[in-house]
């Protein structure tokens, strides 16, 4: 910049360029920069005369600043290159930062970095009275500033002590009122209480007698729902009694029917003697033939049909053909079987030699999906007879004590269809129902760990138990349970059990309960020891509330 403002002045190139940058940032000037501070310095420069100036900052058609500015950079492109010269001295100066963003430069207030158009005794004296005068301005910017804080600080404080004085005035008005309210509705309540003391006393008077006749009649009423709750365990006890008598004489009854049937199957067994020896030697010869593969199609239908007119003959006799033979198909080349028989479905029922049956199976399952065989003990009898895995069984006949017996297991619990298999200790007839896909079905939900077994009951509880350390499932009187385990492998005599919601059949709280017998065995023992406490306590009847809330709730 120092180089570019030393060349000639007559250098038209340089002009050009030095006006270009001013034009380029004129509109900045214009609204940044203040005539009457600039207009000193170019009077200096001697690029501006006193009439300029006064037309500058005189002249009436120019009515804001920005016009003003515009028109002196007018007046100083007719001054050349000095003029331009002088403009950027001036920014320079009085507004640096606006010199750096023209021209892209710092600023300096070094004489040897003016370009020359005023002396350097008259640049200095120049520079010093613009700084002394702006340092006065900015001290009397400051001191006038300070000033005005104080005053606003003093000011302020008065409003604010002002306020706080009206507030006061206004808290102390609206107390006043409030108490003086206040005043006024005590004495209309002391009036009042005045007169409600008088009928107090009537109606506390009146209230003794009464309660005096309220006790009388609570003890009379006690002493009935004593009584009442007597007769009501008494009656209890004894339907439970008639009940177990009933049921033994059930069982009597049922035994009887099976010991007259068993009889009668023995005596019609006993006349079809020769015919089952002659129909069992006919099933060995044919098992003999199909061994050797020499059997015709011809000969097994011939076959079939005289058993089927035999079997029809001997319904319409006076004995029965066996229902136990075996399946001769099965062992029959399986093309053979398969042309013969091709809607043949395996016999349901299975003759069992003596012996304990839980000990030759196990079974799974339960009322909702039914009882199946789940494991047969290879060599067993029931494997012998072509028990396997996967078949429901539908019903159980045996003998027990010269009695015939009879127990349908098609929709029995597990660990009622595990009783009754257990009192099978000899001689049995199993009817089974082939189900593979349904057994399949709750072996994986098994694994699975969707369900423990097959049941699937709904109760409703007699009595009140509380929740044990083993996982025992606290329970009150009419609470309805859902039973989905009769028969779990920890303990036997519980039920794994959740309580329902009353409304939504939803499960809440799951745990273990105990089995039927078990829980009807302490229900009975809770009621002897009621009605031995009500003996014992008959003498001071108030004491036993407790124990009949609790067996009640």
């Amino acid at each position: 910049w120092t180089a570019l403002c030393k060349q000639d002045l007559t250098n038209n190139d340089y002009q050009e360029e030095l006006w270009e940058l001013i034009n380029d940032n004129r509109h900045r000037i214009s609204l940044d920069v203040r005539p009457c501070i600039v207009i000193p310095y170019l009077r200096q420069a001697r690029v501006l005369t006193e009439m300029d100036e006064d037309e500058i900052l005189s002249c009436h058609s120019l009515t804001n600043r920005s016009m003003r500015t515009s028109y002196m950079i007018d007046l100083l492109r007719t001054q050349g290159r000095n003029g331009a010269v002088a403009l950027l001295d001036g920014l320079m100066i009085h507004y640096p930062t606006l010199y750096t963003q023209v021209t892209g430069r710092k600023p300096s207030t070094e004489p040897s970095r003016f370009s020359g158009l005023i002396k350097y005794s008259e640049l200095t004296e120049y520079l010093v009275r613009a700084v002394t005068g702006m340092q006065k301005e900015l001290q009397e910017a400051r001191s006038e500033a300070g000033r005005k804080s104080a005053r606003c600080t003093s000011l302020e404080t008065e409003l604010s002590q002002i306020m706080e004085h009206e507030e006061k005035s206004r808290y102390l008005q609206t107390e006043n009122e409030r108490m003086q309210r206040q005043i006024r509705t005590l004495q209309r309540e002391i009036t009042k209480m005045k007169d409600e003391k008088c009928d107090f006393y009537v109606r506390y008077t009146a209230a003794i007698e009464e309660k005096s006749a309220v006790n009388m009649r609570l003890h009379d009423l006690t002493l009935q729902a004593y009584q009442s709750r007597d007769e009501a365990q008494a009656m209890i006890t004894r339907i439970l009694s008639e009940k177990d008598c009933l049921r033994s004489q059930l069982v009597e009854l049922q035994e009887r029917l099976f010991s007259l049937k068993a009889v009668e199957r023995f005596r019609e067994r006993k006349s079809s003697d020769v015919w089952k020896r002659q129909i069992w030697k006919c099933f060995d010869t044919l098992k003999s033939i199909s061994e050797k593969n020499t059997i015709t199609q011809f000969q097994f239908s011939l076959f079939t049909f005289s058993i089927k007119k035999s079997r029809d003959r001997c319904k319409n006799g006076s004995f029965l053909l066996p229902q136990s033979l075996p399946d001769i198909s099965a062992s029959l080349p399986h093309a053979l079987s398969s042309q013969s028989h091709p809607h043949q479905r395996p016999h349901p029922d299975h003759l069992l030699p003596g012996g304990n049956l839980l000990q030759q199976l196990s079974v799974v399952g339960g009322n909702r999906t039914g009882v199946f065989v789940n494991q047969v003990t290879e060599g067993s009898a029931a494997h012998m007879v072509g028990i396997s895995p996967g078949a429901q069984i539908v019903e159980v006949k045996y003998e027990q004590k010269e009695k015939a017996l009879r127990m349908v297991l098609e929709d029995s619990t597990l660990e009622e269809a595990v009783w009754a298999l257990r009192q099978v200790t000899g001689f049995c007839h199993l009817s089974l129902r082939p189900r593979p896909d349904d057994y399949r079905d709750l072996l994986q939900q098994l694994q699975s760990k969707d369900i423990s077994s097959g049941d699937s009951i709904y109760v409703r509880v007699n009595m009140s138990l509380c929740a044990g350390s083993t996982g025992t499932l606290a329970v009150s009187c009419n609470d309805i349970l859902h039973v989905t385990n009769t028969w779990p492998s920890e303990a036997t005599d519980s039920w794994e059990a959740s309580h329902v919601h009353p409304c939504q059949l939803l499960h809440l709280e799951s745990g273990t309960v105990p089995n039927y017998f078990r829980a009807q065995g302490l229900l009975i023992r809770a009621l002897e020891d009621m009605n031995f406490q009500t003996k014992s306590q008959k003498v001071t009847p108030f004491s036993g509330v407790n124990i009949f809330n609790q067996l009640t709730s």
